[in-house]
């Protein structure tokens, strides 16, 4: 491109619409520190108190929560911000698309809870994900569905995470488009749309040289490219993205996303991994 075009090398990336990059020996990390403390400080949350998960375990949020209503435009403003955050944050996906589905109801009992968020990412701050230096260029997926998770529609909320190595790099919440009447069928139906980004991304990495010569290790299709593989439920990583979970839970699910502080990059690097 430079023989075609006027630009300046500038080495490594190390920063790039407000994500930043540490390129490392070992790995890269990945991260929005100043971003975050920015938020904070727009919204007044600097100095909040900081708490250890972003959504209560076993919340239910209806539409006509507590309190009066709220400023939709100082609302939208939060949720822009937040949202923008989940590009290394997958931890809060599934928190900010829960309080996203009631942007026509604002009352103070949501805006409570979006708040939360902003306590959570108050001590979290420095977290980003860490992707190590590996040969081990497999594609693996993991997907799950919480049944009937929005009691207001009776929809289910559907994710996924692809890992390409050590760190996840596409993940997704959501909430199903129609009613499942049970929990297999939203299973499936989550598996159904979670295998069609599973194909998508092994024929991109082909087109990126990387091309998937075995199987995707998946929960569906068995069809010599995505093959089924049983999941403990203490070990399905998805459940970051489908609903509230325990403290201990959410810690460890978060670790296997690949979700580390900025401070430990240090220590990494000393052990070598």
């Amino acid at each position: 491109m430079i023989s075609q075009f006027e630009m300046t090398h500038l080495g490594l990336m190390s920063y790039f619409l407000g994500i930043e990059v540490s390129q490392l020996d070992n790995g890269i990390f990945i991260s929005q520190k100043k971003y975050t403390g920015d938020i904070l400080k727009r919204f007044n949350m600097d100095n909040a108190k900081p708490i250890l998960t972003p959504v209560e375990e076993k919340l239910k949020l209806v539409r006509d929560g507590t309190g009066d209503f709220v400023d939709a435009t100082y609302f939208r403003k939060l949720l822009g911000s937040l949202r923008y955050l989940t590009s290394t944050r997958p931890d809060i996906t599934y928190g900010v698309g829960l309080i996203s589905r009631f942007m026509e109801t604002l009352r103070q009992f949501h805006l409570q809870e979006a708040k939360r968020i902003l306590r959570y990412i108050q001590g979290t701050q420095t977290d980003g994900i860490f992707y190590a230096k590996t040969n081990d260029s497999s594609l693996v997926g993991f997907t799950d569905s919480d049944w009937v998770g929005d009691t207001i529609q009776r929809k289910s909320t559907s994710g996924h995470a692809f890992y390409l190595g050590s760190g996840v790099f596409s993940w997704s919440s959501k909430k199903q488009q129609v009613v499942a009447l049970s929990t297999a069928e939203a299973e499936y139906m989550e598996a159904t749309s979670s295998s069609i980004q599973a194909l998508w991304l092994r024929r991109m990495l082909g087109f990126l040289q990387h091309k998937q010569d075995n199987p995707t290790i998946f929960f569906v299709i068995a069809n010599k490219e995505i093959v089924i593989e049983y999941c403990k439920t203490g070990e399905q990583v998805t459940d970051v993205f489908t609903k509230p979970l325990k403290l201990e839970l959410f810690i460890k699910l978060k670790k296997m996303l690949g979700m580390i502080k900025f401070e430990d990059l240090s220590l990494r690097e000393a052990v070598g991994n």
